[in-house]
């Protein structure tokens, strides 16, 4: 199987950038999706605590799929790093097989000289 470690490394940066693009979800909520008593006239006031209650949970969705990117990304280093290991391990048995056919080919070739 052959697998691009370059694209999957790709995709890593993406769901880094994912994660950051949560937080800053978050925070924008937080920063201008709140009202202020001060700002509101005496009946809008009395929405105060359903507007926060919307915000609230608008910034816990966003925090979670910020959470949810990091550890999309920490998996995804994980499986970077086991491919390119595996890939190590597969590359280092053929240098072997190769090192292997050659000692056996000089080997004959020795013995071929031998007996003539």
């Amino acid at each position: 199987m052959d697998v691009d470690t370059d694209q999957l490394s790709l995709a890593q940066q993406v769901l880094e950038r994912q994660a950051g693009h949560g937080q800053g979800i978050g925070e924008h909520l937080e920063t201008y999706a709140r009202l202020k008593a001060g700002e509101l006239g005496l009946i809008l006031q009395l929405f105060q605590p359903i507007s926060d209650g919307i915000v609230d949970v608008g910034k816990r969705v966003a925090d979670m799929s910020s959470q949810a990117f990091v550890i999309g990304t920490e998996r995804m280093g994980e499986t970077i790093d086991a491919y390119r290991a595996v890939e190590q391990s597969a590359r280092l048995a053929d240098v072997g097989r190769a090192a292997a056919d050659a000692a056996r080919a000089y080997r004959e070739a020795d013995e071929a000289v031998g007996r003539a």
